[in-house]
Parts: C-alpha cells; structure tokens; sequence
C-alpha cells in the first residue's frame, strides 16, 4: 500500500473523542451565579440603608460622596461547548473552511 492510503486507514481507525465540555460549562454558570449573587447582596444592603430613610439621610448630609457613587460592572466569562481530543482537532484543522468553499465555488460558477 502506498503512504496516502496508509494515512487514509489509519485516519479512519482513529477513535475520535468529542464530548462535551460540561465540568468547563458548568464552572463558568457557577462564576457567573457567584456574581450575580454577589451584586443583588449589595442591591439588597443599599435597600436597607435607604429604608430607614432618616438615618440615610444623616449619611448623605455626613458624605456627598455617596450621592455620586456609580457602580458599573462588564464581565466576560467563556467555555469551550466541547473537548475534542488532538488527532480529531487535527483533523478538523485541516479541513478546508466550507464558506470559503462555497465562495470560490459560486464565483467560479458567476464568471
């Protein structure tokens, strides 16, 4: 047998491994909960504080600075949607990229 038919055998004997990346998924929901707990913790303090209105008050009157207190909060949390094992990341890498396909194809068949 030649090498490209060995490598066509050997690529299709490959067990490939795709799964998916839940430990990572759920990680990232639990970094996300944390957060989002965290804040409404501090909504629910400033609720407080301003319920009892008088004392509020005396806090203003003793800080302005609170009164300009903006807090803004951006974050970005990211997980794989799966894990795929190297010979089968491999393999898919060196597909070539269907839109690309496509394109070429369509523009070839526009001329």
């Amino acid at each position: 047998m030649n090498n490209r038919v060995k490598t066509i055998l050997a690529t299709v004997d490959n067990k490939s491994m795709i799964l998916p990346a839940t430990s990572q998924i759920q990680q990232v929901e639990k970094e996300a909960k944390g957060i989002i707990s965290k804040k409404i913790k501090e909504n629910q303090n400033l609720s407080n504080d301003i319920k009892n209105y008088d004392t509020f008050i005396k806090t203003i009157q003793n800080n302005e600075v609170a009164l300009v207190a903006e807090k803004t909060l951006s974050t970005s949390l990211k997980s794989p949607l799966l894990t795929i094992d190297s010979p089968t990341k491999n393999i898919l890498q060196s597909q070539e990229d269907p839109n690309k396909s496509y394109l070429s194809l369509n523009k070839r068949m526009v001329q």
